[in-house]
């Protein structure tokens, strides 16, 4: 049996039977990829298959980012800042599938203190245009605008440069694959 969701209240006989009737056509007529699933645009409407999102992120561990080296992070879990990106050392992680990386948000600790730090979203070792920079009283950041396509098998990480000397901070993240 099908499960219907009440939008906009309007939840009733006819909505179901008109939905229900799309439904059956639309999913006899078309088929999603992995990693999709079907959404209904509203009573009435045909439902389409889009891209399901998968959301990204971790923190420092408890380690307090470095006051003056580049450092990178793993865009995982939780895991110590490094001062060199590959998957050896765990900073880089395989992307799953196709997608488009988006909605990067970082938060410190506390105010970066009178300088600032910039965050990058790094695809296969190059910088990206998805970039938060933290400044002076500042404790958090995002770049909901840049995206960046991916491929299975890229690898990301997240590199931070911290201008001038910011104060030490902890740091946690994230960002979405859809």
């Amino acid at each position: 049996n099908p499960i219907y969701t009440e939008i906009n209240g309007a939840l009733d006989d006819a909505n179901i039977a008109s939905d229900a009737a799309i439904a059956t056509s639309k999913l006899s007529a078309d088929s999603g990829t992995s990693g999709q699933y079907w959404q209904n645009a509203g009573s009435g409407s045909t439902p389409t298959w889009v891209n399901a999102g998968v959301s990204l992120g971790g923190n420092s561990a408890g380690t307090a980012l470095s006051t003056s080296s580049t450092e990178y992070l793993s865009p995982v879990g939780a895991r110590a800042p490094q001062t060199t990106d590959n998957i050896a050392n765990g900073t880089r992680v395989l992307v799953p599938r196709d997608g488009t990386v988006k909605n990067f948000y970082v938060e410190q600790s506390g105010t970066t203190g009178g300088t600032s730090r910039v965050f990058t979203i790094v695809k296969n070792g190059t910088d990206s245009s998805i970039v938060i920079t933290i400044t002076t009283a500042s404790t958090a950041g995002s770049d909901t605008s840049n995206t960046l396509s991916v491929s299975a098998g890229d690898e990301l990480s997240i590199k931070v440069v911290p201008s001038g000397t910011p104060t030490a901070r902890t740091v946690a993240w994230g960002f979405e694959i859809v």
